[in-house]
């Protein structure tokens, strides 16, 4: 008895302590089914995360690379479908560029979107998301009948900001209820959508913006060419191609110089290093070859720096001007010229034998240096060659202007005594006097008449010979 009692008793004990072990072991088991599933779910997210970013980084355009990650959030999170929206350049429409799961299309009522307006709208308006497990329910789904017939039961949506500015919009609608962890994902993906859509809409501005500057640079007629802050070069316009007749690889880096002439490599190599070392402007002359046309041309080029926030030169960008027709145009004139002051020299600086040993200079205009200096060597070669023992310098036609005219004057009156020939003046009126000895000329010892007539008439009274005048 006492053993079949404490059997009974051993055995009700034992029952009931299997039966708390049972509980605390289903306990248990649920808890790690709990952890488990949490885990799964993490993994899932983990993995949406990744293959957003994998889509985002991938080659393509912006539309391609949000469809990815549309595809992306319908597969991780198990969601009816998924569409991203990005804002427009006004900052007041939203434009859908990916649908994927239940809905792919990209027209319709939703292919734009108003900020403000509908459940999208006002994500955007007011840049906060908006979260429902029971959308049937939820004031901001206005389509509650569709919602029903396709077993809606949550919705997701959320503003991509980046840095404070709105770029778009991203939502889910969900035939199941979306746990906290999965919104917190969606937050985080939010936010690498963002940036994806930022960096995607800078790649497409820049290679607009490079389009534009290359159908410019192709439209002008100058060589166009860039360098990075080496000064290296690593763009040319098409006219650099066509001129030259180079490539693309002969003429990146320092290639130009395939191009130089001979004679101006040196000088050229040196300005621009002087200019990039500097970080100021450059500016030269120099011939290109062009193998099309087989001949050097001459050009002008210039080139300016361009500088980052910091002030740090980051690239050049220059062009070449032809300038062979002004440059033959300047040696045409140059000849011109040469030949003018010949033939001014001959004009201006006429020693006229107008008596027998008797010269006349008529000075016209200026009396500065070098015409002067021409002068007085045209007085003395003709002093010399015809022996004359008079030179009249006549100064009606001249302008006196400063001392320097002055000095000019008297250093040919001098140079005329020096050779054994008497030099006059004529042309010396009150107000020409007047100047001259203001300005410091010793008339003292100086023959001076008003007119070569009474210079002449002068000469003739004291005896000098008029037999052999001429003309």
């Amino acid at each position: 008895m006492p053993v079949e009692a404490a059997t009974a008793g051993d055995g009700g004990a034992a029952s009931a302590n299997t039966t708390a072990g049972e509980w605390v072991s289903a306990d248990r088991d649920a808890e790690l089914r709990r952890m488990e599933i949490m885990l799964l779910e993490r993994e899932r997210l983990a993995a949406l995360g990744a293959d957003v970013a994998t889509a985002l980084a991938q080659s393509g355009t912006l539309p391609e690379a949000l469809h990815r990650s549309a595809v992306a959030l319908v597969e991780h999170l198990d969601a009816a479908f998924a569409r991203l929206w990005t804002l427009d350049e006004a900052g007041a429409m939203l434009e859908l560029q990916a649908s994927a799961g239940l809905y792919t299309h990209l027209d319709g009522p939703h292919s734009r979107v108003p900020v403000g307006k509908f459940k999208i709208g006002l994500i955007a308006e007011e840049r906060s998301p908006h979260l429902t497990n029971d959308v049937l329910n939820d004031p901001r789904v206005g389509d509650k009948e569709w919602a029903a017939r396709e077993g809606m039961v949550a919705f997701a949506g959320y503003p991509l900001i980046l840095k404070e500015r709105l770029v778009g919009v991203m939502a889910i609608f969900s035939r199941h209820p979306l746990t906290e962890v999965t919104l917190q994902a969606m937050a985080s993906v939010a936010n690498g959508i963002a940036v994806g859509i930022e960096r995607r809409q800078a790649e497409a501005e820049l290679r607009a913006s490079e389009q534009r500057y290359r159908a410019l640079t192709d439209a002008m007629p100058q060589l166009v060419w860039a360098t990075d802050e080496r000064g290296a070069h690593f763009y040319y316009n098409r006219r650099w191609y066509e001129y030259t007749g180079l490539s693309e690889q002969e003429s990146l880096g320092f290639g130009f110089t395939n191009a130089l002439h001979p004679d101006d490599k040196e000088r050229t190599l040196a300005a621009w290093e002087r200019a990039w070392r500097a970080g100021e402007g450059y500016e030269i002359e120099y011939r290109f070859y062009s193998r099309p046309q087989e001949q050097y041309r001459w050009f002008l080029a210039r080139a300016v720096p361009v500088r980052d926030e910091r002030g740090l030169v980051t690239q050049w960008v220059g062009t070449c001007t032809d300038i062979e027709e002004q440059k033959q145009m300047g040696a045409q004139l140059a000849r011109l010229n040469e030949e003018r002051e010949r033939m001014f020299e001959e004009v201006s600086t006429p020693v006229v034998p107008i008596l027998e040993g008797v010269l006349v200079l008529p000075l016209i205009g200026s009396l500065d240096t070098v015409r002067m200096e021409r002068a007085t060597k045209a007085a003395l070669d003709e002093v010399r060659h015809t022996c004359a023992r008079v030179c009249i310098i006549d100064i009606t036609g001249a302008r006196i202007m400063d001392t320097r005219a002055v000095a000019n004057l008297s250093n040919l009156m001098r140079a005329l005594k020096l050779v054994g020939a008497e030099g006059i003046v004529t042309g010396v009126g009150v107000h020409a006097a007047q100047t001259l000895v203001g300005l410091g000329l010793d008339l003292q010892g100086m023959r001076t008449h008003r007119t070569l007539a009474q210079a002449l008439a002068a000469l003739i009274k004291n005896g000098h010979p008029v037999g052999r005048e001429r003309g």
